[in-house]
């Protein structure tokens, strides 16, 4: 029934969604490579595409086991990490979620105590502000005080580097988590930290406008870039009220509270609106000996052919996913479109991309968003063309 039109990653499932009502969900990824021609940083498809991902990939704990006494890290005995990779495998997405993964790089590459990172699209940007090791050390009179930070060159990007954490509790065996952040540094819970523990670190990632607290045990904003795994707390609040007897009843549905916005992988503030053919991004700091990168995103045209009792229409499938790898230096983008059964009843859905110049061969503009109505005559045609070359091969 689902049928990818294009050279790269796609997908076609049926989900319930908006309403417990069934949709036809469809995802197109592409991959490009961020390199310099000419002076200018542009992005080239890359030969051979990663495939979706279809299950969150988590990175490897980074702590050790800890020593068991109250207040002392504890990530590990309960298996807390970021995610490399979110899973693709979402139905929708109500905005676009912009997401980095790479290092915040000193400027000018030379060691630095802290300085600020980020990223612009048009109107939008969000700095935040990386440190070098520092952190907050008792005294011989048991007075806490911060450490100024150490000179580094490099900061990675991970949530385990930002404020939160998990800590063994006062009952052998158990621990307390931060609920925003279990894989970070800072958080003590209603632990109070024995007097042996004389040093503990700071986050070395924290919002500009944010003061770093003189003693640990305070609440701090969780910053980062990148994505936020579905049983985190940003996440998690937002799947609603979930009845299980319900559901032992007449079977899966999202409770009448859901909030699709659960479907965002990127932090709150890096949902922007669905993204535009041609966009322009600005990095800072992020991309090693480039203290700033400017490129724009692809101008392709992303849609679906929806078939349905002898006739077509051609609705837009949106950019929902900016991911950028400053260390990998590459760019991933997301289509994605849900399609109402009770709507259309389709006998079939095909999946499009397509370069405006071959839409529009005799230099015609191109218009900044499609519009079905005057667009369906080539739209059908580029379908057709791609359709017969897959017959010939």
């Amino acid at each position: 029934m689902y049928t990818n039109l294009t050279k790269y990653p796609g997908l076609g499932f049926r989900h319930h969604i908006h309403g417990n009502r069934l949709h036809h969900c469809l995802i197109l990824q592409a991959t490009y490579a961020l390199v310099r021609r000419a002076g200018r940083w542009v992005l080239e498809p890359l030969e051979e595409q990663p495939a979706l991902s279809m299950t969150d990939l988590f990175r490897p704990v980074m702590a050790a086991a800890g020593s068991g006494k109250p207040g002392s890290d504890a990530r590990a005995l309960a298996q807390a990490s970021s995610l490399q990779r979110e899973s693709e495998l979402l139905p929708f997405k109500s905005h676009a979620d912009v997401l980095i993964n790479g290092d915040a790089i000193a400027p000018d590459g030379l060691a630095a105590a802290n300085w600020l990172a980020g990223v612009r699209i048009g109107g939008w940007s969000k700095l935040l502000k990386v440190s070098g090791p520092r952190n907050w050390e008792r005294d011989r009179h048991g007075k806490w005080r911060l450490s100024a930070p150490e000179a580094a060159e490099r900061v990675p990007l991970l949530y385990e580097h930002a404020y939160g954490g998990t800590v063994a509790s006062a009952q052998a065996g158990e621990v307390e988590a931060c609920d925003e952040n279990p894989c970070g540094i800072g958080y003590l819970g209603q632990i109070t930290p024995e007097s042996s523990e004389a040093v503990l670190p700071v986050p070395a990632i924290e919002y500009p406008d944010d003061a770093t607290p003189a003693e640990p045990g305070r609440i701090q904003r969780v910053a980062g870039f990148g994505a936020i795994p579905m049983h985190w707390q940003p996440r998690a609040r937002r799947l609603g009220t979930v009845d299980i007897d319900a559901i032992r009843r007449d079977g899966p549905a999202y409770p009448d509270d859901f909030d699709p916005a659960y479907w965002q992988t990127a932090p709150a503030d890096q949902w922007l609106p669905y993204l535009a053919r041609g966009q322009e991004v600005e990095l800072f700091n992020l991309v090693e000996g480039e203290p700033k990168v400017a490129f724009a995103l692809p101008r392709w045209l992303g849609f679906a052919a929806v078939r349905s009792g002898g006739s077509n229409r051609y609705p837009d499938m949106r950019v929902d996913t900016l991911a950028i790898d400053t260390l990998a230096r590459t760019v991933r983008l997301n289509w994605r479109l849900a399609v109402a059964d009770e709507v259309d009843r389709p006998d079939w859905i095909g999946m499009e991309l397509a370069i405006p110049e071959v839409l529009y061969p005799d230099g015609e503009p191109v218009p900044p968003e499609p519009q079905p109505e005057t667009q369906s005559g080539r739209w059908r045609a580029a379908m057709a063309r791609d359709q017969g070359e897959e017959r010939g091969a």
